[in-house]
């Protein structure tokens, strides 16, 4: 499965004999996996006896692509060179395949040279032994490790290098070099921005322009950095690491095992590499600055009365800091640590003769509880880095290397990336489409999406510091100082093999030539082809078998649904936890070049213990032949995993939030009078239509963001009862009695907050402006909030800290609110290096921040992140937005820009990842999709409401209002009791690894059951009505979602495909499929679907889900209900295959939810138009089993609309009757029973008055 390799590939120099037409050797392996530096992959099958057919894959770096052709020679071993009468264009992801005839079977391993096209055949006395002599030599790059599953699944992962680390100086990344003053500041902006006419100009925080002006600002910046103003050059340095560097291995089991959070074994490797800083030193005489470290409990100010008056435990800066469970027992282990035998902390030790350790982790598959079906376990690793105080650490590259892919198996197809935080692009990109980005400009959005960030670019070679000290290898900005390029070489042999030695000497060439563009910028746009894709957190890439349906037109009018009927290999990487570090995942065009960064933006590594990464993640997934029911994500193992690591909960407090919030329809212009008529309309008469179990109170209480304890006077007037100036009671008993309301109306209190983020203009940043995080040019980081520049509080600062653990226990103890919805909490850990403590990274100041807002609020406290890194979160958050804002409209609305496809509102954002995030719901938390919007201000059309609600529905989120109830349109309100109660399933996403044109999953799935019901009769939301939760209509929906939630404690029970996906509805009601259809598009538009992914599973003794829905599906053939158009269509059992469709000309942004229930021949409910699962309305279905039948829907609500009803009668004679009453009906459809027989389905209007009376809702058939 893993395979740490010393066998080398041809060396780097030899890219460049190519380009003077001498023969570049490639190694072949055994298996055929192509490892050469200039190449993509490749591969080999055998073929017709005595024959072999070769494929492979040239992709020249771009620097060699003048190189026009290449002539491929073939070496076989003990047979020598036979040369291919055919030339290759040597050009990126051209691939080729040509076939060997007559091949002895003795034949020894196959080598494949690579000749210039002028030089024929290989150099004279050139052999296969010289071959892999040269390939020996102890000068080549070596292939550091390999990942392949052990089934013949042909894809495998291997890594050029162990580690890349890439670092500046201690001096050159503290805020005292990086500063620079107001006057500078403001001549450096000016003057480099005045030339460039009207071409486009954006900087970043260190005052560096981008776009088309960019070369003039850089020549303008050159000028003033020589007048001594202006940002100041920074030299990136970096480290490279490989197999050549391993001091020694060690396997560790028994007493030295290895333990990782979420697996309960594991097999590991550790490889310590030789140090390379002892070699040459990286900053000798550099002296630790006195900002590094102070993580020490905060000395607190407030007096014991006041801690009194807030209620609960006092806040321990040093608890939120250090008594956090342990992810894995290595801490301590370090060999730059002197432990002694009580097992006391080690004693730091002098680091500077060690190097870099990496653990590599295999779970045991048989010791974790796996079964024969589960795939392949994951490869997980992590580095520890020693001490080193002189430093400044941005990132560290863990994995940069290839997807190595056989012959016989599938090309990826296709990316899931994920974005840094809630409101970030999620999505599917096809291979080679570009990544959906953010249309608004940096100053606009940067900071909302940079999360972890790839190597600043460097330039190979070495500089000298004001001492004389060596900076170290691959330095940006390097100045000769006039030395020659051969000093340049001796002194840089310590840290690279003599071919870098060689390139780096070239690029000190060009370097003279760039003047003033050699400074530093680490925020440019990266035009890496090896980063055209960029994932935080983890990536997932998929491909598809060869066999594909097409399913209806693709033209200009209509959009195609393309379904595989199978799915190929995954890989999935990314990293189990955001602890530590931000984790990136970047891939080229192609898929196959991948790297993962560790972001660590400048933190020096000072503490006695060094610096660890977290855990990395890799798995190859097989593929396998798509069944209709077959429908787990590639990604399921991996997102269980970062649960079971960070020890999520997600229904720890057993409640899935209903109800509304004050933003979307009031926004900032909230009033107390307003609020309470709100809570009470929502208490009495809109109660029985949809039930609210929780009250927000959003924005706009305050007089400013960080003045929490602040009201606004002529909105809040109880608090102003007493004179123009309150008193902190005063304000403590005006949010007491509105958190007293929502309580007495049935529901649980919430606000919202921002503790870690405040306005300019507030009293907090005023009182405090050492609280606010700076940028690297001494400016406050910008947060890149459009229309409200807003600071960053510094979560490194223990004062900080205390002021949020403050807010945050007033809120819950003092003004009683039990939910609270954190916002902007990226703003704790805004980009720069102005921040209290340099020894923590950004992640580091996140985690802390999570930790300190959870202290503060308890653990009986829901708390719902937004503007939140996702990672970080996992185990503290119970609810998250996993999605942009909404909005009143589609897409974003003037001036905003529509083609925005990131963190602008609009319900396009919200849908998009409502669906490409579901996946995360109730194993990480209960997803917070965002309100829903009714009202008739906004600009939305009802088939788009209607869109929205079902995505909310189907996926199983919070289903948040936020309009003006008393003045909603009674069409618009019945939209959202149709999909009231949510039901605890999350639906599967079937073309989630399928892009479309509009970017969006478009084919939503769930199946309802009643194999799980325990009696004839659901009361109340609880099919045994025995518990209190018997008269909370939520409680099915909890029980669901409590059986498929993570749970550390127990086994997962939703490892079988389908159990996520799976409604509880009442005995009797039967199996049937929910399929949701969206068309995304802007154009109306057929959208279609194979019938055989429509078909529900067969019923089966045990109670589970039947492998083949297809082949015993009903011989009657299928009820089918369109439940929003409310239509009905027989469909025969001859028609169900590939080759039919179930499909539907839809609107622009228009949805319709099908119901597929197989005819039986016995009476049967079929559906009804009131609630969008079709069943899980109903109390309970009787019949006689001869001429009548019995249905009741739950009576706690107010709904009307149409019941389809099928009896296996060919009579006419049928008699309704509506809870006790005649009632109207009409006969729709006459299906088959074959014999001649023939049912009639029954359409029924159906009134529930919602007075909880068990004789509401009755309906009585006769026939």
């Amino acid at each position: 499965l893993f395979r740490l390799s010393i066998c080398p590939s041809v060396r780097r120099s030899a890219v460049s004999d190519v380009l003077s037409g001498a023969t570049l050797h490639v190694a072949f392996l055994v298996l055929c996996r192509f490892i050469s530096f200039p190449t993509r992959r490749t591969g080999a099958l055998p073929a017709a006896a005595g024959g072999k057919e070769i494929r492979f894959c040239i992709a020249a770096q771009r620097e060699h692509q003048q190189q026009k052709k290449v002539r491929p020679v073939i070496i076989l071993g003990g047979q020598g060179p036979i040369e291919t009468p055919s030339e290759f264009p040597l050009v990126s992801r051209m691939s080729h395949t040509f076939r060997l005839h007559n091949v002895p079977a003795s034949a020894g391993p196959t080598k494949i040279v690579f000749c210039a096209a002028a030089s024929g055949a290989p150099s004279e006395g050139r052999t296969n032994a010289d071959a892999t002599a040269a390939e020996s030599s102890s000068d080549n790059a070596y292939i550091s490790w390999s990942y392949s599953p052990p089934s013949s699944i042909g894809w495998s992962l291997t890594s050029r290098t162990l580690l890349s680390i890439t670092y500046r100086s201690l001096e050159q990344g503290l805020p005292e070099y990086t500063n620079i003053s107001f006057a500078s500041d403001y001549l450096h902006r000016g003057l480099t921005c005045s030339s460039g006419g009207r071409d486009s100009h954006e900087h970043d925080d260190t005052g560096t322009c981008f776009g088309a002006g960019g070369r003039c600002c850089r020549a303008y910046s050159g000028c003033l950095q020589k007048l001594g103003l202006g940002p100041r050059p920074v030299h990136i340095c970096t480290e490279r690491y490989t197999s050549a560097d391993i001091v020694r291995t060690e396997i560790l089991e028994g007493g030295g095992a290895v333990t990782i959070r979420g697996f309960s074994s594991c097999k590991c490797l550790r490889i310590y590499l030789r140090p390379k800083s002892k070699e040459v030193e990286r900053f000798p005489n550099m002296v630790a600055s006195s900002r590094l470290s102070s993580r020490e409990p905060p000395t607190s100010d407030a007096d014991a009365t006041h801690r009194e008056y807030l209620g609960g435990a006092p806040m321990n800066d040093d608890d939120i800091i250090n008594n956090t469970e342990p992810l894995d027992n290595l801490a301590g282990r370090e060999p730059w640590l002197k432990s002694n035998c009580s097992g006391e902390k080690g004693e730091e030790a002098s680091p500077s003769g060690y190097g870099p350790i990496l653990t590599f982790a295999i779970p045991d598959c048989e010791a974790n509880g796996k079964e024969d079906s589960s795939p392949p376990p994951p490869l997980l690793w992590k580095v520890w880095m020693p001490p080193d105080p002189t430093i400044c650490i941005e990132t560290l590259t863990v994995l940069d290397g290839t997807l190595d892919v056989e012959s016989a198996a599938p090309d990826p197809s296709a990316v899931y990336v994920n974005g840094y935080q809630s409101w970030s692009y999620a999505g599917t990109v096809k291979r080679g489409h570009p990544q959906p980005a953010s249309a608004m400009p940096h100053i606009l959005s940067r900071a909302f999406n940079r999360g972890a960030t790839v190597p600043p670019k460097s330039q190979t070679g070495l500089r000298k510091n004001a001492t004389g000290g060596v900076l170290g290898a691959d330095c940006e900005g390097w100045d000769d100082n006039g030395q020659d390029d051969d000093n340049k070489k001796h002194e840089l042999r310590s840290f690279c093999s003599a071919d870098e030695v060689d390139a780096g000497a070239a690029k000190s060439r060009a370097s003279r030539k760039r003047k003033n563009e050699d400074y530093l910028d680490d925020e440019e746009e990266d035009d890496d082809e090896r980063h055209f894709y960029k994932s935080d957190l983890f990536a997932c890439i998929t491909s598809q078998s060869p066999a594909v349906a097409h399913v209806g037109q693709q033209d200009d009018e209509n959009e195609q649904f393309v379904f595989t009927s199978g799915a190929g290999p995954s890989l999935v990487l990314g990293s189990l936890s955001q602890r530590k570090q931000f984790g990136l995942v970047t891939l080229c065009p192609d898929l196959c070049d991948i790297s993962m960064q560790c972001s660590l933006d400048g933190t020096v590594p000072c503490l006695a213990g060094g610096l660890s990464t977290d855990w990395s993640y890799a798995q190859i997934v097989p593929g396998r032949e798509r069944h209709p029911f077959h429908g787990d994500d590639p990604s399921t193992h991996y997102i269980n995993a970062v649960a079971a690591h960070n020890g999520a909960k997600p229904m720890r407090h057993g409640v899935l939030l209903t109800g509304w919030c004050s933003w979307y329809h009031y926004y900032e212009n909230i009033e107390e009078s307003m609020l309470r008529q709100t809570f009470d309309t929502l208490g009495g008469p809109i109660r029985n239509k949809i039930m609210s179990n929780v009250g927000l109170i959003d924005d706009g209480y305050m007089t400013a963001w960080g003045d929490w304890g602040s009201l606004k006077p002529k909105a809040f007037p109880t608090a102003f009862m007493l004179g123009p100036n309150p008193t902190d009671k005063d304000v403590d008993a005006c949010m007491k009695s509105l958190s007293d309301s929502m309580q007495s109306n049935g529901m649980k209190p919430g606000i919202w907050l921002a503790p870690f983020a405040a306005d300019k203009h507030s009293k907090l940043t005023k009182e405090h402006p050492d609280w606010i995080i700076c940028d690297n040019a001494g400016r406050p980081a910008n947060s890149s909030n459009c229309g409200k520049f807003f600071y960053g509080l510094d979560a490194t600062n223990p004062e900080v800290r205390e002021h949020v653990f403050r807010t945050i226990r007033r809120a819950v103890s003092v003004w009683g609110f039990e939910v609270l919805k954190i916002d902007f909490l990226y703003a704790a850990c805004l980009k720069g290096n102005g921040k209290h403590d340099a020894s923590m990274s950004r992640a580091e100041a996140m985690h802390l921040a999570l930790r300190c807002i959870r202290a503060g609020a308890g653990s009986n406290t829901f708390l719902i992140g937004c503007g939140c890194p996702l990672g970080t979160a996992v185990g503290y958050i119970d609810g998250m937005r996993i999605s942009a804002d909404t909005g009143p409209t589609w897409q974003p609305g003037f001036p905003l820009p529509s083609w925005d496809h990131s963190t602008l509102p609009s319900l396009r954002a919200m849908v998009r990842n409502s669906i490409t995030r579901s996946n995360f719901g109730h194993r990480w938390w209960h997803n917070d999709p965002d309100c829903i919007l009714l009202g008739e201000t906004t600009e939305l059309t009802d088939e788009e409401v209607v869109s929205a609600a079902t995505v909310v529905g189907m996926t199983g989120g919070m289903m948040l209002m936020s309009d003006d109830l008393t003045k909603l349109r009674h069409n618009r309100l019945r939209i959202i009791t149709r999909v009231f109660p949510v039901t605890g399933a999350t639906a599967l996403s079937v073309d989630l690894h399928h892009p479309s044109r509009a970017g969006i999953p478009s084919l939503l799935r769930l199946w309802c059951t009643d194999e799980t019901a325990t009696s004839d009769v659901v009361v109340g939301g609880n099919d045994d009505g025995s518990s209190e939760e018997a008269q909370d209509p939520n409680a099915l929906a909890i029980r669901t979602a409590r059986s498929i939630a993570f749970n550390p404690d127990r086994k997962l029970e939703d490892s079988s495909p389908g159990m996520r996906n799976r409604v509880h509805v009442a005995k009797g009601l039967g199996q049937w499929s929910v399929i949701s259809l969206s068309n995304w598009s802007n154009i109306p538009a057929t959208v279609a679907v194979p019938m055989s992914i429509c078909l529900p599973p067969p019923p089966t003794d045990k109670g589970e889900r039947g492998d083949d829905a297809l082949s015993a599906g009903s011989s009657l053939g299928y009820h089918v209900v369109a439940f929003w158009s409310s239509k009905y269509v027989w469909i025969p059992k001859k028609q169900i295959d590939n080759k039919w469709t179930l499909s539907k000309m839809l609107d622009p942004h228009e949805t319709e939810v099908f119901h597929v229930k197989p005819v039986k021949d016995e009476p049967q409910y079929i559906g009804s138009d009131i609630h969008f699962t079709c069943g899980y309305e109903v109390r309970h279905f009787k019949t006689n089993g001869l001429n009548e039948l019995e249905l009741a829907f739950k009576s706690e609500w107010r709904r009307s609309g149409y019941a389809f009803l099928f009896i296996p009668s060919s009579k006419n004679l049928i008699r309704a009757t509506v809870n006790g009453r005649s009632g109207n009906f009409d006969v729709i459809a006459k299906p088959s029973l074959g014999e001649g027989k023939s049912g009639r389905v029954v359409r029924v209007w159906v009134t529930i008055r919602g007075d909880g009376k068990d004789e509401d809702g009755i309906v009585v058939l006769k026939f």
